[in-house]
């Protein structure tokens, strides 16, 4: 088998992917490696042998994160199919609950690092890949510990004060993902680094909520205390049970879309109407209004369905003018500012869904034309433009290394058009770190190494 790069992996389909690990898994000494049916595999995709256990395999080729589902399927599979062991393998990573499920029930999980480190030959023999599977928790990182609190450290001394998970993203030089994932949450963090405090009494925690709110102005949601407070959300979930039950018990109303009835949402989306003398777009609830839009599309659908209830569009979409669609596109593209808007934007934030505009055109893509704008499908922009643009991103906000948040902000690109073209932000700027051409991704083809040889054969890897 020829060792082959993470990133081809990415581009595999399915059913390739179920290919490739099968040939993976007689390289690593398995015996007796087969694939199951297409149709009614159970959870199942590969049955394998090794040192007298029968494994049942999942094949799990993503573009995010696996969650929990996942293992519950190949724990359902194992017991199916009468084996003794099974195991999840993704290029991607895991989620908590899907990593905290498979330690108590003795399920494998084999993700991107693990598998880069099968591909790239680095483990010395079988046995001492196998170990990092029967115990998943020990994860190996690029970055080390030490490298994460001298950046945080840094920070801190930039800012003079201390450093808050908002300050992390938006001026750290790794995301505060990377730290919560590492230490299992910031507070845990700032007590490995000797910046944390005692546990904090009930007291303590309603004070630092009544800090966030009153920089919100309004009731903040779990994500937006978590990325506000240094204080994580689980320790309230822990003191009061729930973090409804903690909002109850100060005399505060759950944000939650199952607890605010639709009289509420209505009557909270007049008075922003009143407020701007016009319907509001998303963008203006999300600064005027004290409910999320989030909470509208969850209950109605999308933006547009919610204003067509209240009357705010006309009832057939053929009578909207196209100046007028025409017109919420622009005014949108500039709020966000880009040089060209995607369907998600337009379903997320603007006045009408890209499906209005799919039926008055015929396709996104016609719309975008009619409008002069070129688009960002895949297929028009090359390496060298994303390298640019992460350029200019860094640039924009001075960092060595972009977070995801970076590019989602500053970016000309989405994120996914990265993500899709070079696996991760790490890997872009190791090939722009190297000054590296040996991967080349092109409409159709991967190109593996500087042979010039194309195309995702039966990989080889090298364990003895």
């Amino acid at each position: 088998m020829e060792v082959v790069d993470i990133i081809a992996v990415d581009h595999l389909s399915g059913r390739q992917f179920e290919a490739f690990l099968e040939a993976l898994f007689r390289d690593l000494g398995f015996a007796n490696v087969r694939r199951t049916r297409v149709a009614g595999d159970f959870g199942g995709d590969i049955i394998a042998e090794r040192n007298g256990a029968r494994w049942v395999i999942q094949a799990k080729r993503s573009a995010r994160t696996v969650g929990i589902r996942s293992v519950q399927e190949v724990l359902a599979a194992r017991a199916y199919y009468g084996v003794t062991s099974c195991m999840v393998v993704t290029n991607r990573t895991f989620s908590n609950s899907a990593r905290e499920l498979a330690g108590r029930c003795n399920c494998a999980l084999v993700d991107r690092d693990l598998l880069t480190d099968w591909l790239g030959g680095r483990s010395t023999s079988s046995t001492d890949l196998f170990r990092f599977t029967s115990a998943h928790r020990i994860a190996r990182y690029r970055l080390s510990n030490d490298e994460l609190i001298r950046a945080y450290r840094s920070l801190k001394t930039k800012l003079g004060r201390p450093v808050r998970l908002c300050d992390v993203d938006a001026h750290g030089e790794y995301s505060s993902t990377v730290y919560r994932t590492r230490w299992g949450g910031w507070a845990n963090f700032l007590l490995e680094v000797g910046d944390g405090t005692k546990k904090p009494t009930k007291n303590d925690l309603v004070a630092e909520y009544n800090r966030v709110r009153s920089q919100l102005g309004r009731t903040p949601t779990r994500s937006q205390f978590r990325r506000l407070s240094s204080q994580p959300v689980s320790r309230y979930e822990r003191t009061w049970g729930s973090w409804r039950s903690f909002l109850e018990s100060i005399g505060d109303k759950p944000t939650k879309r199952h607890s605010i009835p639709k009289d509420e949402l209505i009557a909270e989306f007049k008075r922003v109407r009143a407020k701007l003398g016009r319907p509001p777009t998303v963008e203006e609830m999300f600064e005027h209004g004290t409910i999320s839009p989030t909470t509208y599309r969850r209950v109605w659908g999308n933006w547009s369905r919610f204003l067509k209830e209240m009357g705010e569009v006309p009832h057939h979409v053929n009578n909207i003018p196209e100046q007028e669609l025409v017109k919420a596109y622009l005014k949108l593209k500039k709020q966000l500012k880009k040089r060209s808007l995607t369907q998600r934007d337009m379903n997320g934030y603007g006045d009408y869904s890209s499906s209005v505009y799919e039926r008055r055109w015929g396709s996104w893509t016609k719309f975008l034309s009619f409008v002069g704008d070129a688009g960002t499908r895949r297929v028009h922009i090359t390496d060298e433009d994303i390298k640019r643009d992460y350029l200019a991103v860094k640039t924009a906000v001075g960092k060595s290394r972009c977070a995801a948040s970076d590019v989602r902000k500053h970016g000309n690109y989405a994120l996914s058009t990265y993500l899709k073209r070079f696996g991760s932000l790490r890997r872009l700027q190791q090939i722009m770190d190297d000054g590296s051409n040996s991967l080349r991704v092109e409409t159709g083809t991967i190109r593996l190494g500087s042979d010039g040889k194309s195309g995702v054969t039966s990989p080889r890897i090298n364990s003895r």
